[in-house]
């Protein structure tokens, strides 16, 4: 069952309303900056799906950094800090509340530890530190307001669960599919959604010699390795479960799960880090 199919009660618009044109332009704008980021000449769509690294595609390279400006520092030091940041949220993450229909999975949340406080950023000079913040707290606040809107689009996690023969289906771990097929609404992770954030959080600051390009080389360093990142990362060990009210032998021995439920701590575990 494709997006504009699931039922409403599980909150993932249908296909052709706004949001969901939305979040497509959305994907689209990433799934070009990741190709840009990776150095390859690979179109949006060679980027997205589950095969990026068995393509054989090459590592991400880091965007050129500028001056060595205190907002180019402080920038810097974010992104090496998000790669420890990501790694201890990806050990917390785990995937509730979903529920099962048969072979399908639907709904549910990503719940996860705030990201701003797995942050561990050495130290820098007294005229960059008081940048570090900014940056730090954009990057984090755009990651949870993205990971608050997972939810399920009816994938086809359990096939077992079409014709189980008993009267309730045991936990059977899902199918892996990448994160990236999820639902989440990608608008904070864009480049000028981050970039505001990011010259909010600096206030006067912003207007620093260099620090208009440092913004921008992070914002869209940060939203193509999160597209990167989305692509590889698999979903996995979301454990399903759930009843055959139609099962009842002799006459009827298999039947489907029907208001199964699923749950996934580590969910995140075997996804790859986020890219240095």
């Amino acid at each position: 069952m494709s997006p504009h199919t699931t039922p409403p009660d599980y909150g993932i618009p249908s296909e052709d309303a706004p949001e969901s044109i939305a979040r497509r332009e959305a994907l689209a704008t990433l799934a070009a900056l990741a190709a840009g980021f990776m150095g390859t000449s690979l179109t949006a769509a060679q980027v997205v799906g589950p095969q990026v690294k068995a393509a054989g595609t090459p590592a991400p390279q880091k965007l050129p950094t500028g001056p060595h400006t205190d907002a180019d520092i402080a920038a810097r030091a974010v992104s090496d800090g998000m790669v420890n940041a990501h790694s201890r949220y990806r050990l917390q993450a785990r995937l509730t509340g979903v529920t099962v229909m048969g072979i399908q999975a639907f709904g549910g949340r990503l719940d996860g530890p705030p990201l701003a406080g797995l942050f561990a950023v050495p130290a820098q000079s007294p005229s960059v530190q008081p940048l570090i913040g900014a940056f730090q707290n954009a990057a984090a606040s755009a990651w949870d307001r993205l990971a608050a809107s997972v939810k399920v689009p009816g994938l086809p996690w359990y096939p077992a669960f079409a014709a189980f023969p008993g009267p309730q289906a045991p936990p059977m771990p899902n199918v892996p599919f990448p994160f990236i097929t999820l639902w989440f609404d990608p608008s904070p992770i864009l480049p000028q959604n981050l970039a505001a954030a990011i010259r909010a959080g600096l206030g006067a600051r912003a207007n620093d010699p260099g620090a208009a390009q440092a913004i921008d080389r992070f914002s869209r360093e940060f939203a193509a390795k999160f597209y990167y990142w989305a692509c590889a990362a698999q979903v996995l060990t979301v454990l399903g479960k759930g009843p055959i009210p139609t099962f009842a032998p002799p006459f009827v021995p298999i039947g489907p799960v029907i208001g199964g439920t699923a749950e996934g701590p580590g969910c995140l575990l075997a996804a790859p880090a986020w890219p240095g």
